[in-house]
C-alpha cells in the first residue's frame, strides 16, 4: 500500500497529491526553488512529547516527486557548529521511531519505498519517499 498520512493541518499527503492541491489548500506555503523544475514545500511542524517531525514536499511540475521526513528537535542540534555523524544517525532514527509508532493509526502507513538514513553527501539524517 502507497503512503498516506493526514497531516495535522489538514492536508492528506499521498502519491497523486498535486501542486494546484497544495496552493489550493488554507495553508499559506511558499516554494524554495532550486533554480530548476523542482519546487519543495514545508509543511508546518508535527509536534509530539518526543518528536518536532517536518515533512517537506518535493514537486516536480504539477506532481509530487517526493517527501522527506526529519525529526527536528533540537536534541539533534540546531546548527552546523553542532553537527556530528552519530546525531544525524539518531535523527534518522528517531524519526523512523516516530513513523514506526505512527504507523497502527489509519491515516498513518509505511510503505516499501521509504529510505531512512545518513546521507554523507547532504551531512543529514532523515527518512525519504520518492514516487
Amino acid at each position: 500500500m502507497d503512503f498516506q498520512y493526514n497531516h495535522p493541518c489538514g492536508l492528506l499527503i499521498h502519491r497523486y497529491l498535486t501542486i494546484e492541491q497544495l496552493r489550493n489548500s488554507t495553508l499559506s506555503l511558499v516554494a524554495e526553488t532550486m533554480n530548476n523544475e523542482f519546487s519543495w514545500y514545508t509543511l508546518p511542524t508535527v509536534q509530539s512529547k518526543d518528536h518536532s517531525i517536518v515533512f517537506k514536499l518535493c514537486f516536480l511540475g504539477n506532481s509530487i516527486h517526493s517527501i522527506l521526513i526529519y525529526d527536528a528537535s533540537p536534541r539533534f542540534g540546531t546548527s552546523w557548529g553542532q553537527h556530528c555523524q552519530s546525531s544525524e544517525q539518531a535523527r534518522a532514527q528517531s524519526t523512523l521511531d516516530w513513523l514506526e509508532q505512527s504507523s497502527d493509526e489509519q491515516s498513518r502507513i509505511i510503505p516499501a519505498n521509504l529510505h531512512c538514513g545518513y546521507d554523507e553527501k547532504s551531512g543529514f539524517g532523515a527518512c525519504s519517499i520518492r514516487f
